[in-house]
Formats: structure tokens, sequence, C-alpha cells
């Protein structure tokens, strides 16, 4: 493990030392240039020579490689945000005393940082819910609708001075699938209810229960990707196959239907009985 770190560390530097190398040689003058600019002849050599300081071909082969390994370990990571890791990494591991000093102070910075933006942001959503909350509670009281702002005053909660919680979307996106999880809930049990309800009355019983457990299967596949805070603000219970024992007020034995061609009502004959 130890010997694994060694080499980590190493090859992080090595990587470091070549990065930085080939940057500061295409960005450095040739001396030419640099002694004419002293002696005042710098119009006889040229504003900026285009020749630059090659690196072996060899040193060139392993700094590509190093920066290859680099994005590979990183994934969609910037190189920034990778090095950060990794230094934090050697860090964490390291048993010198001075390490873990600098990874402390890190840690605090972090905290007091993290407990600044969290203080100023209750205080934002304070000033939020006090600007939009009478509104959305008188045009709620009057029966008219809400402004089309995001997030819904009510559904912002502030349990401290540094946490909130948010019991509703946010955001536009979030607002969209709330509107369609919401609308193929609601959709869902209706049509269950409605199969429930005529249960036998149209046809065989064993066809209306087969439909019923199709769109049930369906309901629980697809009610797994409904965010769970839109769950728990509006509860929608799937309702058992349990037809009534007697038929609904609706309900007759003989069928009334518009004919579409000639728009008069017609009264078919009588279902069949099953007995």
């Amino acid at each position: 493990m130890n010997t694994t770190l060694f080499l980590s560390s190493v090859s992080f530097v090595v990587g470091g030392l070549l990065l930085a190398a080939h940057v500061l040689a295409g960005r450095r003058e040739p001396l030419a240039v640099r002694l004419a600019r002293v002696e005042g002849r710098l119009g006889s050599v040229g504003a900026r020579s285009t020749t630059t300081l090659q690196l072996p071909a060899w040193l060139i082969g392993v700094r590509e490689g190093y920066e290859r390994d680099l994005r590979r370990a990183g994934g969609e990571k910037t190189m920034g945000r990778f090095l950060g890791e990794k230094t934090l990494l050697m860090l964490r591991t390291s048993d010198r005393p001075e390490d873990r000093k600098v990874l402390l102070k890190l840690y605090q910075e972090a905290l007091e940082k993290d407990h600044a933006w969290r203080e100023q942001a209750v205080l934002t959503l304070l000033e939020y819910k006090a600007h939009w909350g009478p509104t959305f509670k008188a045009r709620r009281k009057l029966g008219k609708a809400v402004p089309s702002v995001l997030p819904d005053p009510d559904d912002i909660f502030i349990d401290s001075p540094t946490e909130f919680r948010f019991v509703g979307p946010v955001t536009t996106e979030e607002a969209e699938h709330w509107k369609l999880c919401k609308g193929f809930r609601s959709a869902c049990v209706s049509v269950a209810n409605d199969i429930v309800e005529r249960a036998g009355l149209f046809g065989p019983m064993e066809d209306d229960r087969t439909a019923y457990e199709k769109l049930r299967r369906k309901y629980y596949r697809l009610n797994r990707e409904v965010p769970p805070a839109l769950k728990k603000k509006y509860p929608v219970r799937f309702p058992a196959f349990k037809p009534p024992a007697e038929p609904p007020n609706w309900y007759s034995e003989t069928d009334e239907w518009r004919d579409p061609e000639t728009g008069e009502w017609v009264v078919s004959d009588p279902l069949p009985n099953d007995s």
C-alpha cells in the first residue's frame, strides 16, 4: 500500500513538473531576443522569434502518457478538480503531522464556508417567503391561479438558521416532471376504479381482472420513478379489485347509444346472461 502511494505521489510530482516545463518553454523568449532587448537591438533580431525550446521525443511521450492517464482516472472531472481530490487523498493517507495540520485546516475552512453559505441561503429563502407568501395565500383563498414562480413559498421549510428543505419542485424542469407524474397517477387510478366498478357487467369477470392486473403492474413499475417528495405530498392509493355486490345506479341491462350515421338514440338488445 505504501509503495503504491509512493509511486503515485512521484508520478504526480513528475507529471506536474513536465507540464510546467512545457508551458514555460513555450512562453519563454529565446536568449537572443532577450539580449537584444537589453542592448536596444530588438529591431534587428525581430519582435519575437518563432523558434521555441523543443523537448526530447521521449520526454514528450512521457508527458502525453501522463496526461492520458489523468484523463482516464478523472473521468468527466476537470483537471483542477481531479488534482485537488488527489492532493486531498495524499494528505488523508499521510502520516506526517504537518500534512495532518494542513488537512485539518482545509476541513475547517470548508465547514466555515458551508456554514456561511447556508446562513445566507436561509436568509434569502425567508425574504422569498415573506415576499411571495401573502400573494400565494390570498390568491388561493379567492380560488385564483397562483403566480408562475418557483418554488412555491409553502414548499419551503426552514428547520434551523442553517437548515432548509423543499417539499415541491424548485426548477421548471422539476415542475413539468411533477405535472406528468401527477397526471399519470390520477389517470391510472381513475381507469382502475372504472374497471372495478364495471367488472363482470359487460364481459367475463376474468377479462376485467386481467385488465386490472395489467394496469396495476404498469402503475407500480412507473411509480418507482415518481419523486418521493411528490408521493408524500400527494398520496395516492391504487384501488383493490373488489367489484361491488350490486350493479351501480348508472348500469342498465340495455345499452343506449347514439347512431353515428343518423344521430338517433338506439336501445340495443338486452345483454346476455352469463348464467
